[in-house]
């Protein structure tokens, strides 16, 4: 894989399952730092922290936070998660 994330936190919404799970462990073999897993809810399908649990095996750091991003102070805590890898 190439190393176009490399050094970068990625933030992936949705990342619990399906197309953003996928983006998330590509974002992961694509270099980066950190990537945080965003869902509205801990278990559809896959669920968030299983997914993060698949990125970690990868050697990538990764954290689940539940968070709507309709809601402002949802998004903040988010961008702190983000901040803080």
């Amino acid at each position: 894989m190439s190393d176009i994330l490399n050094g970068k936190v990625v933030v992936v919404t949705g990342a619990s399952s399906g197309i953003g799970r996928a983006i998330a462990l590509r974002a992961a073999e694509h270099g980066a730092r950190a990537v945080i897993v965003s869902d509205v809810t801990e278990t559809p399908r896959e669920g968030g922290e299983p997914a993060a649990e698949v990125i970690r095996a990868l050697g990538v750091p990764a954290l689940f936070v539940k968070a709507d991003v309709s809601k402002r102070t949802e998004n903040d805590a988010l961008v702190a998660a983000a901040c803080s890898r």
